[in-house]
């Protein structure tokens, strides 16, 4: 960016700040390019995008009065967009935590038995989980809830796929025993 175009930048948002409307044409023209940049950086999808923008735009007056003219305009600019483009990706990054343990029974059109079959097959696999290590219940998450190949998960591990593939072994094996203890337990 050459010295006469941060001085047209710095120029316009002191005029914004001063409220001359035709400031933020002049504004926009000059760094509209690079908030939209910024915003597709963080949270890469052209419709939050444009949200994101639009966010910026409409609150240009207010942005510009926590401007002084002793700094940088652009990049004092490029720091709030940056800002928010963080802030709109951990919201929208930030999920509901659900309970495990809730059931819902209101929606249920089997029959009950079927549905505490289901509950007490969920109880199962998460104690049959807390027995396994870490990387083994990596390895099993990958593999059956996200769909990934032996060798994808191994890049993901930096492990060798021979590595993996034992993991997996090792973890099936440790859950199938825990399993069978369970049946015996319930006398079935």
């Amino acid at each position: 960016m050459n010295k006469r175009k941060s001085e047209k930048i710095n120029e316009a948002l002191i005029g914004i700040k001063n409220g001359k409307a035709e400031c933020v044409s002049e504004l926009y023209v000059e760094i509209a390019p690079t908030m939209r940049y910024i915003a597709l950086k963080y949270v890469r999808n052209d419709a939050d995008a444009d949200d994101l923008v639009q966010d910026f735009w409409a609150d240009i007056y207010k942005i510009a009065s926590g401007f002084f003219y002793m700094s940088n305009a652009f990049a004092f600019l490029c720091k709030v967009m940056t800002r928010r483009a963080i802030n709109r990706y951990r919201e929208m990054h930030s999920g509901r935590e659900v309970s495990i343990d809730f059931v819902d029974y209101s929606v249920i059109d089997r029959d009950a038995e079927f549905t505490f079959e289901q509950a007490e097959t969920k109880s199962a696999v998460e104690k049959a989980m807390t027995s396994l290590t870490d990387q083994e219940k990596i390895v099993i998450q990958e593999t059956y809830f996200e769909e990934k190949t032996l060798r994808a998960i191994a890049h993901d591990m930096k492990l060798s796929v021979q590595q993996v593939s034992r993991l997996k072994t090792d973890a099936m094996e440790k859950m199938k025993k825990n399993f069978e203890k369970m049946r015996e337990k319930s006398g079935g």
